[in-house]
C-alpha cells in the first residue's frame, strides 16, 4: 500500500503468492530516485521494481544473490547494495546499462 502525505491510500500492490508477482517472503523495500518501489524477496532471490503498476525483475552484473534481505542505492543510483541473509554477505551490484 502506498499512502500520500495526507494519510490516504494511493495505490494498492498485491502480493499475494498467486499474483503476477509471485513474490514469497518479501522484505527489503525502499524507493530509488525515480519513484519505482524497490522489493527484496528473500525467497525468490530476486528483486523486483515497480511503477505505474508495471513490474520487472532487475537484472544487476555479478548476481550472485540468495537471500536478498535490506536493499538500498548509492547517491548515483548506479550501484545497488544488497545484505544478504543467505549467504550472510553485503554485495554490491552495478546497474546494467
Amino acid at each position: 500500500i502506498v499512502y500520500g502525505l495526507d494519510g490516504n491510500a494511493q495505490r494498492f500492490i498485491d502480493t499475494d503468492a498467486q499474483s503476477y508477482l509471485n513474490l514469497s517472503v518479501p522484505e527489503g523495500i525502499i524507493c530509488d530516485s525515480s519513484n519505482q518501489l524497490i522489493l527484496a524477496d528473500r525467497y525468490t532471490s530476486k528483486i523486483f521494481a515497480m511503477s505505474d503498476g508495471n513490474q520487472q525483475v532487475i537484472h544487476f552484473r555479478g548476481d550472485r544473490m540468495k537471500a536478498p534481505h535490506y536493499v538500498c542505492f548509492t547517491n548515483d543510483q548506479n550501484t545497488m547494495i544488497v545484505s544478504d541473509v543467505g549467504n550472510n554477505t553485503v554485495q554490491f551490484y552495478e546497474k546494467n546499462k
